[in-house]
């Protein structure tokens, strides 16, 4: 199907120019799933791969690794160094790294002697155990 898209020139008259309008999924067709292309995708699936972990510490190192695979592909990518992408991927990557040594840094400070790790492990109580046990008996 041919459309004509309005285009304005520089003489100050819009200039019509044809072009075809994609329908639904005709743009899966025209993709070319190269190594270069999967290889630009690879910073996606480890970004989506972070969303799903649970531990904050390995959602922050993969999100990392996600912005250096993405740094390395809009650097020489072959229309050339996508600069803003590349800055805001280092933002991210310097905010994820800072929040990285914070975690790091929290958890080192803190010392349990044997019986507070006991209870930080297990935090139901022996004594609120055993009253539950009684209480379910009755």
């Amino acid at each position: 199907m041919c459309h004509r898209q309005l285009i304005p020139s520089s003489a100050g008259t819009a200039a019509k120019l044809p072009y075809t309008r994609a329908t639904s999924w005709d743009w899966i067709e025209t993709m070319e799933l190269t190594p270069w292309a999967v290889f630009g995708h690879t910073s996606f699936a480890l970004t989506a791969v972070s969303f799903y972990v649970k531990d904050v510490l390995v959602l922050r190192a993969l999100s990392i690794c996600a912005g250096a695979v993405g740094i390395l592909y809009n650097y020489l990518v072959p229309a050339g160094p996508l600069w803003l992408v590349i800055f805001c991927l280092c933002v991210f990557m310097s905010i994820n790294a800072l929040r990285i040594a914070h975690l790091v840094y929290e958890t080192k400070k803190v010392k349990f002697s044997d019986e507070e790790r006991e209870l930080y492990e297990n935090p139901v109580s022996p004594l609120l155990t055993g009253r539950v046990h009684e209480t379910a008996a009755h």
